[in-house]
């Protein structure tokens, strides 16, 4: 096992290069550019990109809402004694979500033809320099966005994973999603990696707000400071939140089991968390509908749904599902509590 404080080192490292520069280390990868928060598009945004699928092309032949429909008939693949050898007797798990997860749960990607967006790419919404010329576009995009994220929900794969530290001492979740499934599923301990769409900060005094008041603004609302308010996501060009990363990192670094799940675990730097997971020794487990480039890092590779696997993986450990969420206006991530930052008095919106 490798020193740990050597791979926060190289890893905090990368997590502070500039996107252009954090590309995978796979040619297939880095000829399409990914930038380091490319993943957080994986729900209405890059998810033709970035479903842990061989190719893109399978959305496009069952169509993005009928994707969900197709990971969920995936039969369950049988558990391996060896998972269930090194799983049961766990106390700390590192869980590392992407794109996959919100797409079983129906939320359609950017491009899904016929909408009102459909005409934007979007690195031309989701920008500082979009922000700066077209503030007004950019915010009723977010509002979209959030209006599809409001009407899904999570699903058994979000709540099994919740459900996890009934068993285990400690569960930390990090996640390249912006939509807050894991806390409203009930996670308690979740980074997010690519912020939150829930959250708004200023871009000029970086004061963050979780009010539904501000969220909701038909314009775009303004902070006591007068800068303009925007949603508290990573975007093109951005670097991850430094100390949200360090904390994952310390999740991965630490764990006895880590779990990748629904991600395609090329988008760097948050696909690092692999790497660091399986130098210190964990047990690594891969959760996707098919193969991906980085299959033969992982100690055993599950095919399927999150949906259907993940509360398998905790009815072998004697884990009983959860078919409650957390009550709304509950959800508070680590390192992203909206009682840890300062407010936008409501008079200063609009």
């Amino acid at each position: 096992m490798k020193d740990r404080t050597a791979l926060l080192s190289r890893m905090r490292g990368m997590s502070a290069r500039a996107p252009s520069g954090a590309r995978a280390a796979s040619g297939s990868a880095a000829g399409r550019g990914f930038s380091s928060i490319d993943a957080h598009f994986g729900f209405a945004g890059f998810g033709h990109l970035l479903y842990p699928f061989s190719s893109a092309s399978l959305e496009v032949s069952v169509g993005s809402a009928g994707l969900s429909q197709y990971i969920a008939a995936m039969p369950v693949p049988s558990i391996p004694q060896s998972l269930i050898e090194r799983l049961d007797p766990a106390r700390s798990i590192c869980v590392f979500t992407g794109a996959g997860m919100s797409a079983e749960s129906g939320i359609p990607t950017f491009r899904s033809p016929g909408g009102l967006w459909e005409r934007f790419q979007p690195e031309e919404l989701a920008t500082p320099a979009a922000f700066a010329v077209r503030p007004q576009t950019v915010w009723e995009w977010y509002q979209h966005r959030r209006r599809i994220i409001a009407e899904a929900k999570p699903h058994p794969g979000h709540r099994a994973i919740a459900d996890l530290k009934k068993r285990c001492a400690r569960v930390a979740v990090a996640t390249q999603n912006v939509d807050g499934f894991h806390q409203r599923a009930g996670s308690d301990v979740v980074y997010e990696l690519h912020g939150s769409i829930h959250r708004i900060r200023c871009q000029r005094c970086q004061t963050r707000d979780s009010s539904p008041s501000l969220a909701d603004s038909a314009t775009v609302p303004r902070c006591r400071c007068g800068g303009l308010l925007r949603p508290d996501v990573v975007w093109f060009g951005e670097t991850l939140p430094e100390a949200v990363f360090e904390a994952a990192l310390s999740a991965a670094v630490s764990c006895e089991v880590f779990l990748s799940v629904g991600t395609s675990s090329i988008v760097y730097p948050a696909a690092g968390l692999i790497d660091a997971a399986r130098d210190a020794g964990a047990f690594l487990i891969e959760i996707n509908p098919e193969a991906t480039e980085r299959s033969v890092l992982f100690d055993v590779a599950l095919r399927g749904a999150a949906g259907k696997i993940l509360p398998e993986l905790c009815a072998v450990v004697g884990v009983t599902c959860n078919e409650t969420m957390s009550p709304e206006g509950t959800e508070q991530a680590v390192l992203g509590r909206s009682s840890d930052m300062p407010s936008v008095p409501k008079e200063n919106q609009g």
